[in-house]
């Protein structure tokens, strides 16, 4: 089903016009809304008399705000006997049609009396060449659209072919035909193919086996006005395209809002996407960006090494519904080791690289900085949503890989009432730390805090089965306090609380275990010396006057004089 839908929209965007490659619109003026009448030419019959020239511009009988050519024929006497070309309609183009041209040709027709035309090839107005070229043409008291497609012939193209001419002396009594929205495409049968200006581009893309990552195609457009465009995306083994449950995974630039967009498999890995605008006046504007983001996935099983996609048969066609051909590209697939948020390679996605992506932003360079895995939302910028989501990877994995480096420094969990704190003890600065929380069943953490003042942000996630990651970073780089109590965890609940996989790292980006770091502690459930803190989230004493929040409740503390 979705390739007949695609079949159906690459239908609708080569059909009007016929919207493929080496196809030109040789109709000037076709909508007769401007001034130009070259392509046009009449034989016809103005208050009785003959009147050879230019077509004539007029107002539509039928709707005051469009123009459209009319050409009148006259009464036929008693006597007389009219040949069908006593009244006639010349479309005539610079371009010379020759045998094995192709050609699609639509227009629009009406008339005062319902009658049928008829079609010849001529060389120019007047100089006949063949009797058919469109065969007949039905005329109403209503519009109606006209569509002809063919390949001019040896008899057409006799001498030379510019013109089709149309004979309107059909009745007996005056008429009026009206024509309107004519487009006369050719695609020569001698055409070199060119590549338009145009470009269109692929970034470069980093995979992990089983992972996935965002293709932008970016479209350079120049001064064009683009109303469709259609490409082949062909993917090397073991790569992909995600789907969403509605299909490929695909989401339009604001620069294309509007556009319906429709992509199917042909074959294994090779994709086709079409899009166009339903209103024939709408176009993405002339400029360079983003088009389409497409999201590729890597097979679990993928080697590491260098790959290769490309986009190709690329079509885009403008207001005028001329095809623009765009030169072919490729992008590198690089299938990594590494996973995304891994900023150091060093196998794991961890605190270190949350801090060394702050370090970069802040522009202190760190050595061993990958900015391909730093760039965690796909846009070619590492800035903060990238700190984020590197956070927000460290948050949902437990390490599987421990530090290289152990410092003399230390790091105890401590049982105090209402939970656990968590003590550094350092003889070096460090601006991160995380850990993994173990709960006994039953218990849960109800807060993590730091029990004193900075610019630290602590963040936590549970993920099930009394597992509970932890991490504390600052956005500013600054060191943490330590040489007390550190952080409080916040524990509702009694029994056995388990802190392990604790991580710090240093000013210089290193990742450090400490060596004496937590294990087991005993943790008493829940009293009335569960810890107070202050209305901006930090952890009071017992000596602090005034309002305290307690087991989420505000009380006012006094101290005994």
């Amino acid at each position: 089903m979705k390739k007949k839908i695609c079949l159906l929209l690459a239908a609708v965007l080569l059909s009007a016009g016929a919207h493929a490659q080496g196809y030109v619109d040789q109709v000037v003026n076709g909508n007769c809304e401007g001034d130009d009448v070259s392509c046009f030419y009449a034989v016809e019959w103005v208050d009785g008399e003959r009147r050879d020239g230019s077509a004539r511009l007029v107002a539509d009988p039928t709707d005051a705000a469009n123009r459209c050519i009319v050409v009148s024929s006259r009464n036929k006497t008693v006597e007389e006997f009219l040949e069908t070309f006593d009244t006639q309609f010349f479309l005539t183009i610079s371009e010379n049609l020759e045998p094995g041209d192709k050609y699609s040709i639509s227009f629009r027709v009406r008339a005062d009396k319902p009658a049928v035309g008829l079609t010849q090839a001529f060389n120019k107005p007047f100089v006949y060449n063949h009797w058919d070229m469109l065969g007949e043409i039905p005329f109403t008291e209503q519009w109606s659209a006209i569509e002809r497609t063919g390949t001019i012939t040896e008899e057409q193209a006799w001498g030379g072919m510019h013109t089709i001419a149309f004979n309107l002396a059909v009745l007996e009594e005056a008429n009026n035909y009206y024509f309107d929205d004519f487009k006369f495409l050719v695609k020569k049968a001698n055409a070199v193919p060119g590549f338009s200006s145009c470009t269109l581009t692929a970034q470069a893309q980093m995979l992990t086996p089983g992972g996935s990552s965002r293709l932008s195609l970016n479209l350079d457009n120049g001064d064009e006005k683009v109303s469709a465009f259609q490409f082949d995306i062909t993917l090397p083994q073991g790569v992909t395209l995600a789907e969403d449950g509605e299909g490929y995974a695909c989401t339009l630039a604001d620069r294309c809002n509007g556009m319906k967009v429709q992509v199917v498999e042909n074959r294994e890995r090779l994709y086709t996407l079409v899009a166009f605008f339903l209103d024939n006046d709408k176009a993405i504007d002339g400029a360079s960006g983003s088009v389409v983001t497409l999201t590729l996935e890597a097979d679990e099983l993928l080697s590491v090494g260098e790959l290769q996609g490309a986009v190709d048969n690329i079509i885009l066609s403008n207001l005028d519904y001329e095809v623009l051909k765009v030169a072919p590209t490729t992008f590198p697939i690089t299938i990594s080791g590494n996973p995304l948020g891994d900023v150091n390679h060093d196998g794991d996605v961890n605190v270190v690289d949350v801090m060394m992506t702050v370090s970069e932003i802040l522009g202190k360079r760190v050595k061993d900085f990958h900015a391909e895995n730093a760039d965690v939302n796909g846009d070619n910028t590492i800035n903060i949503s990238d700190v984020m989501g590197i956070v927000d990877l460290v948050l949902h994995h437990i390490p599987n890989i421990a530090p290289a480096h152990v410092t003399s420094d230390c790091v105890t969990a401590v049982p105090v009432p209402g939970g656990v704190d968590l003590c550094l003890d350092n003889a070096a600065r460090y601006t991160a730390m995380e850990m993994t929380v173990e709960l006994p069943q039953g218990a849960s953490l109800t807060r993590a805090s730091l029990c004193k003042g900075g610019s630290h942000q602590v963040e936590t996630c549970g993920l099930g089965g009394g597992l509970h990651r932890i991490i504390v970073y600052s956005l500013s780089g600054e060191p943490l306090a330590g040489g007390d109590a550190l952080l409080h965890l916040d524990i509702a609940g009694g029994g056995d609380v388990k802190v392990c996989d604790v991580m710090l790292a240093d000013t210089f980006c290193e990742g450090l275990a400490p060596q004496e770091a937590t294990g087991i502690v005993s943790v008493e459930a829940e009293g009335s010396d569960s810890p107070a803190y202050s209305i901006n989230g930090m952890r009071t004493s017992g000596n602090t006057r005034g309002v305290v929040v307690r087991n989420g409740k505000k009380t006012l503390q006094t101290l005994a004089r």
